[in-house]
């Protein structure tokens, strides 16, 4: 993640995970975290590891998308103001795998849905064999 979404979560590391943090600062300090300078950085730390998840914030988001194969995503049905965007999400290059869909409950304002994408596969799509 990002130093800005580490810091957004009160500098907590994510219990049971490895925690990376990316910063261009040299004399950052997160406690229960490693430190990369840059997503080649913090890829070269997850070597060992089977599957590598992304969690923000807008700028990591747009640098890691094209490598991608799955996309776990939370849509608030809501608008809200903001400076910062996920990327956009195509039907060209993705399908829904799963979806659920929630109401607004006492914990939770708003209605949600989580929802499940799958990077396409568009050689074998595009493909005449089965």
């Amino acid at each position: 993640m990002g130093r800005k979404t580490f810091e957004s979560m009160n500098k907590k590391v994510l219990p049971g995970r490895e925690t990376i943090v990316i910063t261009r600062q040299s004399n950052y300090e997160a406690e229960g975290c490693l430190l990369a300078n840059s997503i080649e950085q913090a890829l070269t730390l997850t070597k060992k590891d089977l599957h590598i998840y992304i969690i923000g914030g807008a700028d990591i988001y747009h640098q890691t998308i094209a490598d991608a194969e799955k996309i776990y995503l939370t849509r608030i049905h809501n608008t809200f103001k903001g400076d910062s965007f996920f990327p956009t999400i195509t039907n060209e290059d993705w399908q829904i795998e799963e979806k659920k869909d929630f109401i607004p409950n006492d914990k939770n304002k708003y209605a949600y849905s989580f929802i499940t994408y799958s990077k396409r596969d568009k050689k074998n799509e595009s493909s005449p064999f089965i």
